[in-house]
């Protein structure tokens, strides 16, 4: 059963764990339980919609990758944001947890099987829709 202490134990694996595949299997366990979709529902969230394009253009290297489709869905009432994306023919999901700024997103190359992971932390900069993606820190792009 999806719940508040499902969320807070995913949150939990998200910040804490060091294989990015692990993150992404605990929120498939989560998505599977009918009353989670249930109880995410769509939105609008324009700074999540630009956070994950420039993710897009970091991950792939490419200045112009344009994300052609992005469905934003939040659980319930809660802090947690889940979603698909595409980007340059390429098919992807991410999550975030808005009260600790920190998410995941995979981009999965059909046919080749390979899998890019990438978990990011938002800083506020000057406003609030601003944001800092460093080049480098605690987490790089991995690359399955």
């Amino acid at each position: 059963m999806a719940d508040q202490n499902a969320i807070e134990k995913l949150k939990k694996t998200l910040l804490e764990a060091k294989e990015f595949s692990v993150v992404w299997s605990a929120f498939f366990d989560l998505s599977e339980h009918p009353l989670f979709m249930r109880k995410s529902k769509m939105v609008k969230h324009r700074a999540m919609e630009q956070i994950i394009g420039e993710i897009c253009r970091s991950i792939l290297n490419k200045e112009n990758a344009d994300v052609g489709r992005l469905i934003i869905l939040r659980y319930a009432n809660t802090e947690f944001y889940h979603g698909l994306l595409a980007t340059e023919g390429i098919a992807g999901n991410f999550m975030y947890f808005e009260g600790v700024d920190t998410g995941m997103m995979v981009l999965n190359r059909a046919g080749g099987g390979e899998c890019l992971f990438t978990r990011f932390h938002l800083v506020p900069v000057s406003g609030p829709d601003s944001y800092l993606a460093p080049s480098q820190g605690r987490d790089v792009h991995s690359v399955h």
